[in-house]
C-alpha cells in the first residue's frame, strides 16, 4: 500500500470514530471525557476535518495530493502544538 493511501485511510478512520463515538475517541485520545462537556462537539469537528482531508487526498492526483498531504502535516502540527 502506498504510504500516502495509508495515511490517508488511517485519517478517515480516526475521523469516523471521532464523529461516530466522540466518548470512545475521547477515551482513545486520554481526554477527560466527564470533565469537559464540550468534547463531543469539538470530538465531532475533529472527525469531520480528518475525513475530508483523508477523502480529499484520496481522491487527489500530482501536486494537489502533494498540496494536501502538506496541509494535513500542517494541521497535525498545529494540532500538536495547540495540545
Amino acid at each position: 500500500m502506498h504510504p500516502v493511501t495509508g495515511l490517508s485511510l488511517g485519517r478517515i478512520a480516526i475521523g469516523a470514530v471521532a464523529l461516530a463515538s466522540p466518548p470512545l475517541a475521547g477515551r482513545l485520545f486520554r481526554l477527560d471525557t466527564v470533565g469537559n462537556p464540550q468534547l463531543p462537539y469539538l470530538s465531532r469537528m475533529f472527525g469531520s476535518r480528518e475525513i475530508a482531508l483523508g477523502a480529499l487526498t484520496l481522491l487527489a492526483s500530482g501536486s494537489s495530493r502533494r498540496t494536501l498531504v502538506a496541509a494535513g502535516i500542517a494541521v497535525d502540527a498545529a494540532d500538536a502544538v495547540a495540545g
